[in-house]
């Protein structure tokens, strides 16, 4: 027994020692505080001073805190102790370990078994919100005194012996590995995949799950030996015995369902967790003790129903982030009740939950279960104004946002609909002043104007059948939507909340959940034609690949993909496009598999199969399929139809070089529809990017598609103050907060001196382009440069790793050239991704293309030749596709200014100003400015480095622009702001970890200015 001195964190007070481990002891405390027993897991003593094992308890805390489920152990606390260790808090939870009740004997199969469903809603709620648990097994399941299962060790990188419970035993017959290798778990229930040291995904946690069915029902495990070795190589090499026959009164069909889920190869196991427990359940039938339904799995008991909403989890078999529905109210008949939802098979993921539904006329709520929803009719009209927005934002002005999400809401209630635009009205229809036409508009913030949301609103309520009204909550870790359907009266019809990291997974959640207020009995003809689904659902799923892709989020994206991938309901020329464009998204590459050969059997089929064929056979054979698609555009008779022909033909040409020919039919595209969104060609995007980027046109892509980051970070002017962008990067980052625009509005922070806030992002990220971008904020040069060194000698040389190590290159090389010393590193970048043959360099995108023609001219000069050369190469066989009109032109400019050429170097580069953000995407631009400058174009010089040059004014914030503009400022005869931009300039250098080389420089200027 522990004394009462014995306090941790000046409130936990440890009374008794409950089990312990090779790293941690737990023991029973109290925190008096809070007032509450609890369970605390402290390091042993030999673990103490450990960084390893302290950073293994840590991330445990990290990922079991994000989790909030009945059945999973709830995390309080973390903290360090006086010594060094550390400590987690935990929930004390009553009851004994699933082994220790497994060893009474008092559990019948059917308990077991409803236990075994009870941790699959606990890992897939896991595996939506990113976390594999790793180390699935009766001793990391406790058994509550209801009856009901709770899992624990959540993240734990190696397992920790005791289990939290008031009853506990030790579980120490279970095989454990000793050792502190890489492999992490308890040997009997490892996946192969852990065995081998590969990666680790969600069906590890299934195939330990069936492990662990396996040996509840039977009393066994599945594999032969004692010792470790025998194990893994049992489970290697032999294929399980039959539970079957081992237990006479399980089921038929049993085995088949066990042994789906312990394939050895990962891909052949069940899509997700809870589909196992599925199709566990349908097999098992009666055998389970609650009964649950064939095809459906209950979710634990949710708390008491109150007078306000309860949020209960809805869960994606194949997502990554944990996301939920609303809980009905408590009706006047009783308590509301926890139902699995018929809509589990509409929503193409297994999904557990209640949409509150309202008829009209009443305010009594009911489940949907228990009343049928109100379906608005065939040819209702839906619009969408601003959504309400709560939480931090990083400004006052939110109506951006707002607009975003509802224009998000929109598109999928569009394909609810039946698919036709005129179905919805989104923000853009609803706020006079926003041009149908691709037209340069000044204003750059409509939305957030006062009274606009207002206006919105009324003509929502003039103009359609019903509107939405929508709240989004921005939250630290996930962003919450909640969305009220209403009629013209402002009678409630439905109401749903969805959550997620990313705004459009939230309403997309939400929208899958009071779908039964908008969707009409199945897909529509246009649907079923010209999108190529055959289900509401499937055109939902196809909407989210193609936001995510938008969105730039691969996380995200992935998801969205297996989705897509495990939809029946999309034709197969659809499926293979979407599996073709994730596949280059995902892996960097094309996809290894033959397109669909061209089809006319209809314009649907011939649209998309002349899609899936993209590029190929040349810009002739693309010339071809142009002309195909003329011919059909000719006899459509819909705008979607005519917009889907034009946006499929300017992304056919984009892809094949013809730069104007994309411009053109985007235009086109944008004419016709300019809120569609495609995955067969995005006009809008298209017609922004497809030659010289037009700052003119963003605003009103903004406005349009207004959840699409590049749109709204793009919006600004060119003269607009550095900061000010930024705050659009930051606009780009809510939209999308993960991938490219959370990386570019980090780099913004840096810029701007506030470092921390850049160096969170970069953490969270896990992004070491962004610890390096924090570094130079910070004036550590030279360490920058160190850490990029060290760092892309370690990358591997693979396609997935192209961009991360051109932009880190280029980073780099800015440090470099800011304490004056070549970027040396580039030669082993150029020899590992350049040299091969094929290059390892295709597909590229704009920026990662950009940053290596940057990194490629700072380093020493035979290796930067060498680069661009090779870059030249690869470009001129069309092996980079169309990435930037001016591409040519910064490659020609690029050799030009290697060769000292600066006249020419700055006739090249010039088209780039016309290309706006494309200068200032990465540090290409100190290349670009330095060819202006040596060139004694001043004024281009002056206009290029603009925006950065005003960072002069803002406190620890520097940039090259800065002392650059210092110098210019003296040749254009202005001494008074060459002075200034000198001496903040020193200033801010003295701070650096090595002398910057321009420091002599800006002395001897400071000497030559006159002293007013």
């Amino acid at each position: 027994m522990a004394s009462e001195s014995d306090r941790i964190g000046d409130r936990y007070v440890l009374e008794n020692e409950i089990g312990a481990g090779g790293m941690g002891v737990v023991w029973r405390a109290r925190d008096d505080r809070l007032g509450r027993n609890v369970a605390l897991k402290l390091l042993t003593a030999s673990a103490v001073g450990s960084e390893i094992a302290r950073t293994r308890l840590v991330r445990e805390a990290r990922a079991a805190a994000k989790l909030q489920h009945d059945a999973i152990v709830h995390v309080y606390d973390v903290g360090e102790t006086g010594d060094g260790g550390a400590f987690l808090v935990m929930e004390l939870v009553k009851g004994e370990s699933l082994r220790d009740a497994m060893a009474k004997g008092t559990l019948s199969i059917g308990k077991r078994l409803e236990i075994v469903v009870g941790v699959a809603t606990a890992l897939a709620y896991a595996h939506e919100a990113g976390i594999v648990h790793r180390d699935v097994k009766p001793d990391n399941v406790l058994v509550r005194e209801n009856g009901k299962p709770v899992v624990l060790d959540f993240g734990l990188a190696k397992p920790i012996a005791p289990e939290l419970a008031e009853t506990v035993g030790a579980g120490e017959d279970s095989l454990r590995l000793t050792g502190t290798g890489n492999i992490v778990g308890t040997p009997a229930y490892l996946a192969p995949e852990q065995v081998k040291g590969e990666e680790v995904g969600p069906t590890a946690d299934q195939f330990a799950l069936a492990v662990m069915t396996f040996e509840l029902v039977t009393g066994k495990l599945p594999w032969k030996g004692k010792a470790v070795l025998e194990v893994l190589t049992s489970m290697l090499h032999d294929d399980p015995p039959s539970a079957e026959e081992i237990v006479p009164e399980l089921p038929k069909g049993f085995d088949r369902v066990l042994l789906r889920a312990m394939k050895r190869a990962p891909e052949e196991r069940y899509p997700s967790v809870l589909e196992f427990a599925k199709a566990l359940t349908e097999v098992c039938g009666e055998l389970v003790s609650q009964g649950v339904p064939s095809g459906r799995i209950s979710m634990p008991s949710s708390p008491k129903p109150s007078s306000e909403p309860v949020a209960a989890k809805t869960l994606s078999g194949t997502g990554t982030l944990a996301r939920k529905v609303s809980t009905p109210e408590a009706s006047k008949k009783g308590p509301s009740r926890i139902v699995a939802l018929g809509a589990i098979a509409l929503l193409g993921i297994a999904a557990v939950g209640i949409v509150r539904t309202v008829t009209r006329d009443s305010t009594t709520s009911t489940t949907a279960a228990d009343a049928a929803p109100v379906m608005l009719g065939a040819t209702s009209v839906v619009a969408c104004p601003h959504f309400k927005v709560v939480g931090d934002v990083y400004e006052k002005r939110t109506g951006w946002l707002g607009a975003a999400a509802a224009a998000l809401a929109c598109d999928r209630i569009q394909a609810t609909l039946g698919g036709g635009a005129a179905r919805t009205l989104t923000p853009a229809e609803l706020v006079a002043g926003i041009a149908r036409e691709p037209v340069d508009m000044t204003r750059i913030d409509m939305f957030s104007d006062e009274g606009v949301d207002v206006e919105a609103t009324k003509n929502a309520k003039e103009r359609a059948t019903a509107w939405v009204d929508g709240t989004v909550t921005k939250k630290p870790n996930e962003i919450e939507v909640e969305i009220v359907v209403r009629g013209k009266d402002d009678n409630e019809i439905s109401r749903a909340s969805g959550t997620g990291y990313e705004l459009f997974e939230a309403v997309s959640v939400a929208v899958r959940a009071a779908k039964g207020a908008f969707e009409v009995r199945g897909p529509s003809e246009y649907q079923k034609e010209w999108l190529r689904v055959d289900s509401i659902d499937a055109a939902l799923d196809q909407i989210d690949v193609t936001t995510a892709i938008l969105v730039e989020d691969d996380v995200a994206l992935k998801a969205a993909c297996e989705r897509a991938a495990q939809q029946r309901a999309i034709k197969p020329d659809m499926a293979f496009l979407i599996r073709a464009l994730c596949h280059e998204r995902l892996k960097r590459a094309p996809l290894d598999e033959p397109p669909p050969p061209i089809d006319t059997s209809s314009p649907g089929a011939l649209v998309t199969t002349i899609a899936a064929q993209r590029n190929r056979g040349g810009l002739e054979e693309v010339k071809k399929r142009v002309l195909q698609l003329r011919e059909i555009g000719d006899k459509a008779t819909t705008p979607e139809e005519r917009a889907i022909i034009a946006a499929t033909t300017a992304d056919l040409l984009y892809t094949a070089g013809d730069l104007d020919g994309a411009r053109s039919n985007a235009r086109l595209g944008v004419q016709l529809l300019p809120k569609l969104s495609d995955l067969r060609g995005t006009p809008w995007h298209r017609l922004s990017f497809a030659s010289e980027f037009d700052r003119g046109l963003a605003p009103t892509h903004s406005y349009w598609i207004s959840w699409e980051p590049v749109a709204v970070q793009n919006a600004g002017s060119h003269d607009m103050p550095y900061a000010e962008k930024v705050r659009l990067f930051g606009r780009g980052y809510l939209l999308g907060r993960r991938g490219y625009f959370a990386t570019l509005f980090a780099e913004g922070l840096a810029h701007l001196g506030r470092v921390e806030e850049s160096r969170n992002i970069a953490v969270a990220l896990d992004d070491d382009h962004l610890r390096v971008r924090a570094l130079i904020g910070e004036q550590k040069y030279r360490g920058a440069l160190m850490f990029v060194t060290e760092t892309l000698a370690k990358l591997p040389a693979d396609a997935t790793s192209t961009s991360r190590a051109f932009r880190m290159a280029s980073a780099g090389a800015e440090a470099a050239e800011l304490i004056g010393v070549p970027a040396d590193f580039v030669d082993d970048l150029v020899k590992r991704f350049i040299d091969p043959e094929p290059p390892l360099i295709t597909p590229i995108g704009v920026v990662p293309f950009l940053a290596l023609v940057h990194a490629c001219t700072r380093a020493p000069m035979a290796v930067a030749q060498r680069c661009i050369k090779r870059v030249k190469q690869i470009y001129a066989r069309g092996d980079l596709g169309g990435i930037l009109g001016t591409a040519p032109g910064i490659l020609e400019g690029a050799e030009l200014y290697l060769a000292k050429d600066y006249k020419g170097a700055a006739k090249a580069f010039r088209p780039m100003l016309r290309q706006g953000g494309a200068v200032n995407d990465e540090g290409l631009r100190h290349v670009v400015v330095d060819a202006f400058d040596r060139a004694e174009l001043y004024d281009l010089a002056d206009r290029a480095d603009g925006d950065f040059s005003t960072l002069a004014d803002l406190p620890g914030a520097m940039d090259l622009a800065v002392i650059r503009t210092a110098f210019r400022a003296e040749k254009m005869g202005n001494p008074g702001r060459a002075r200034k931009l000198a001496t903040i300039s020193l200033e801010r250098l003295r701070f650096a970890d090595e002398d910057a080389a321009a420091m002599k420089d800006l002395q001897a200027l400071m000497k030559r200015l006159p002293e007013k």
